[in-house]
């Protein structure tokens, strides 16, 4: 009885092995999937250099790379959209905030930085793609001000853990997007069309280049001495001469 429910375990395991429901560690979106269902593009038509780390994917906007900013290269050059109505009034119809709401870029998400390890990574992978803040060639982070007397925020509403602004942070009614180039500083304020927009993705997508760093243990202690043989002096030990 007991091997039988032995083999049947070893069964169910395998099953969940072969269907994937095991493997955490990648994400639910392929590259090959549709940005929106139904829509023309591919992730892997409008993003390149998938590149996994610490759990998360990100990809840069392949206009950024091929310096084709039409369609599909030109799909994730995104714009902050804030329109004059929604920064005297706060009524948003078509900001990037309210795009990225109603799917029009898939799972993808502005990058967030919590970490200044992340910030560095991320500009030894992309920066050679950025320009400054004020150049299209930089991009939307996952950080936002909405309208009214609030501060920043992520675009979910949820706090900063980290922020690295070059300024004054701006403290009026408007609301204001965030803008990083390749110095890693951080500008609101700023819009228009970013052509090196960097994404993220939750998890590893299949396309994806790991760079996670591979954690090493540390090896185990030596094993204590053996303990002294009882009677005998420290040092002196006995011998025959043959």
């Amino acid at each position: 009885m007991t091997i039988r429910l032995l083999n049947s375990l070893l069964y169910s395991f395998l099953l969940l092995s072969l269907s994937g429901v095991t493997d955490t560690a990648k994400a639910i979106v392929s590259c090959q999937d549709l940005i929106t269902p139904g829509g023309p593009y591919r992730y892997s038509d409008a993003l390149t250099l998938f590149t996994e780390y610490k759990g998360r994917t990100y990809a840069i906007a392949k206009s950024a790379v091929s310096g084709v900013t039409t369609l599909p290269d030109g799909y994730f050059n995104m714009t902050a959209g804030i329109s004059r109505e929604y920064a005297m009034t706060g009524v948003d119809s078509a900001s990037l905030k309210k795009l990225l709401a109603l799917g029009n870029y898939g799972a993808a998400r502005p990058v967030t930085i919590d970490s200044l390890d992340l910030q560095i990574f991320l500009l030894n992978r992309f920066g050679a793609y950025l320009g400054t803040a004020v150049d299209p060639a930089s991009t939307y982070l996952n950080a936002w001000k909405e309208f009214g007397p609030v501060g920043f925020t992520a675009l979910d509403g949820t706090p900063l853990s980290y922020t690295n602004w070059g300024g004054p942070v701006f403290a009026g009614p408007e609301p204001h997007a965030v803008v990083m180039g390749k110095d890693g500083v951080w500008t609101s304020g700023i819009d228009g069309v970013r052509t090196a927009q960097i994404v993220e993705f939750p998890g590893q997508l299949d396309c994806a280049l790991s760079l996670t760093p591979v954690v090493v243990p540390d090896p185990p202690p030596p094993p204590p001495p053996p303990p002294p043989v009882p009677g005998a002096l420290p040092g002196i030990y006995c011998g025959q001469d043959l």
